[in-house]
């Protein structure tokens, strides 16, 4: 029986509703910058930045946690940082 990823989807959409790409550099985004900006998570892209608000990012957690745990091959071999880093390239 194929695996359904209705659960993962709805947190997706959730993600999605709370993230926002900027075209500025990487280096220009402070804690201050991200205070400011009402953003508390910014990862780097070739063009320039994703930024989460609290919502995107905790609900974003628990998206990499449980793709990770659904694939026995991703939760032995792939941390949790790397998880992140892909989804959001």
């Amino acid at each position: 029986m194929p695996q359904t990823y209705g659960h993962e989807v709805g947190l997706l959409r959730t993600v999605i509703r709370g993230m926002e790409m900027r075209s500025i550099p990487a280096r220009d985004v402070t804690k201050e910058f991200l205070r400011a900006e009402g953003k508390v998570f910014a990862h780097s892209v070739s063009d320039g930045v994703i930024l989460l608000d609290h919502s995107a990012h905790t609900t974003f957690d628990r998206l990499a946690e449980s793709l990770v745990v659904r694939s026995k091959g991703m939760e032995r071999g792939v941390t949790f940082e790397s998880a992140i880093a892909e989804i959001l390239s």
